[in-house]
């Protein structure tokens, strides 16, 4: 199995069309057909749904896109690592960031790093806590700054920041004349949420039931579209007081949780993986502006 092909069968679950595929890559359209139909043949699966004019991913796929997209992604930073430069500081760095206001972390950390290092280049993910450890256990992610993993296949290092879980509202919410959020405020409320497992874990001990009987009506990946809902008075959103330095300026106030939840950034890596010197620094400038305060 080569990875031409499999770049092939990347390009075909993007276009959902062989013809511009093979357009896109720059061969003809029988050819790539037949690449597609070797490389079902080869693993025994029927990889797309054919139809007159399109193509879709059948069930097995979409699941074997999903592998691919991660061989791609490890050939690409051999490449760039040990084909492409002889220089160390001319890496790549891939980051997960489990939390928004991780991003300004690691974007003041980057900062510092351009003027000395300019040709480090980052590449983020983003989402689910799940997502974001699963590829760095795969290796697609050199570190990830997010909760406390309850895995003892990575290795972590606590930070010293704490996020404190609490409601975003409006200023005429009625929950503003309090200074806390208590469960009675979010049973009946309705919920913006930016689907992290782990927090929905942690809310229905506090809840004392299932968070999924609360009425979310939004999901986001992350706390920017759940701003504008709440600004829109379509909802309250659940977050951090970590987002909140996203939401300056917004008019919107955040109440604190009664009893507390909260969580720890910690830097996230996989247990006993090398990685290179670029994302090494980078997790240490991480440390210091962290030490220095945000």
């Amino acid at each position: 199995m080569e990875l031409r092909m499999l770049s092939y069968f990347l390009a075909v679950a993007e276009e959902g069309n062989i013809s511009r595929a093979a357009a896109k890559l720059h061969i003809s359209q029988p050819s790539l057909s037949k690449y597609i139909m070797s490389l079902e043949s080869e693993i025994g699966e029927n990889l797309f749904l054919r139809e007159a004019r399109s193509v879709s991913l059948t069930e097995r796929g979409v699941l074997f896109r999903e592998r691919v997209q991660g061989l791609i992604t490890i050939a690409e930073q051999l490449e760039t690592e040990f084909v492409n430069s002889k220089n160390p500081m001319e890496a790549n760095v891939y980051v997960g960031a489990g939390y928004p206001s991780a991003i300004q972390v690691i974007s003041r950390a980057a900062e510092r790093i351009y003027e000395q290092y300019p040709k480090i280049r980052y590449h983020f993910f983003n989402g689910e806590m799940k997502n974001i450890l699963d590829r760095v256990s795969e290796g697609l992610l050199d570190f990830a700054l997010t909760d406390l993993p309850d895995d003892e296949k990575y290795d972590y290092k606590v930070l010293p920041i704490k996020a404190t879980w609490g409601l975003l509202v409006r200023n005429d919410c009625p929950v503003v004349a309090k200074d806390i959020a208590e469960p009675e405020d979010i049973l009946n409320a309705r919920i913006i949420f930016t689907g992290q497992t782990y927090v929905s874990d942690k809310l229905s001990k506090w809840l004392h039931t299932d968070f999924k009987k609360l009425n979310i009506i939004a999901t986001f990946d992350l706390m920017y579209g759940a701003l504008i809902f709440v600004s829109e008075g379509f909802g309250c959103a659940i977050c951090s007081d970590q987002d909140l330095k996203l939401a300056t300026g917004t008019g919107l106030c955040f109440r604190p949780f009664s009893p507390e939840i909260s969580s720890h950034y910690c830097i996230v890596r996989k247990k006993g993986q090398k990685i290179s010197k670029a994302a090494e620094l980078l997790i240490n400038t991480i440390e210091d502006v962290i030490k220095e305060g945000l």
